[in-house]
């Protein structure tokens, strides 16, 4: 069935409805904090669900789960880098723009216009982060590679940036080390973790118990502990 999508006026969001024959009243609860999750019956009208979304409107509204933004002149502050958030002047039809940097301190000026609460703009600084990161990940991040491999003997045909989310890193059967932009967002001893595992694939390409004692060993044994700090750690951009 296809999915059915009602905008209800009172409280100013988008329904999505969901018809189930074992339903035999209207129910509703929000699905996230800009959209309500709708379940009727079959033979419920959209008038029927118009009704029951206003009756409980006020309640719903009381309810509505709140949304992270970030505030006004918020600074991201990391090992090699911040980024602060500011108002000001920006192109016309833009709700922001990053203001270059020679340094390790850069700017996001976001329009007067641009509301810190809709996803949009959360979204946007989120890239504008991002690009940064990238940028500061060639100056930063593939220096110091090089400065481990080299600590280790080894040496990498090549190192380049990449813009992988969930996989951080990857080395391919050339020597090739990619190494994500995320990593910059994250502490010097999990970026180097990251890096010492992908350098211990110069040597095993796969993930066999030979390969973890030698990443053990250029982690100076402590691979468990870094795996378990890297899989806990969250990112600290907001999801929009």
């Amino acid at each position: 069935m296809a999915q059915e999508i009602l905008f209800h006026l009172k409280t100013g969001k988008n329904a999505v409805i969901k018809r189930l024959r074992t339903a035999r009243n209207i129910s509703m609860r929000w699905k996230d904090a800009d959209t309500l999750s709708v379940t009727a019956p079959p033979h419920a009208t959209h008038a029927d669900i118009t009704d029951a979304l206003d009756a409980h409107a006020v309640q719903l509204l009381q309810i509505q789960p709140g949304k992270e933004c970030y505030p006004e002149g918020h600074v991201f502050r990391f090992p090699d880098w911040t980024v602060t958030l500011r108002r000001g002047p920006v192109s016309p039809q833009r709700i922001l723009q990053i203001e270059m940097s020679r340094t390790s301190d850069w700017q996001i000026t976001l329009s007067h216009l641009a509301d810190l609460r809709e996803a949009a703009v959360t979204r946007a600084i989120n890239h504008a982060v991002l690009t940064v990161a990238h940028h500061m990940a060639s100056k930063v991040l593939l220096p110091r590679g090089k400065e481990l491999a080299a600590g280790l003997g080894l040496r990498a045909s090549r190192w380049k940036v990449s813009f992988g989310q969930r996989i951080l890193g990857t080395c391919n059967s050339e020597g090739e080390i990619s190494l994500s932009e995320q990593l910059m967002l994250m502490p010097e001893a999990l970026r180097d973790y990251v890096i010492l595992h992908e350098l211990g694939h110069l040597t095993e390409m796969n993930h066999s118990e030979r390969f973890h004692h030698i990443v053990d060993h250029y982690c100076g044994g402590t691979e468990a502990e870094l795996d378990a700090r890297l899989k806990a750690f969250r990112s600290p951009l907001l999801k929009a």
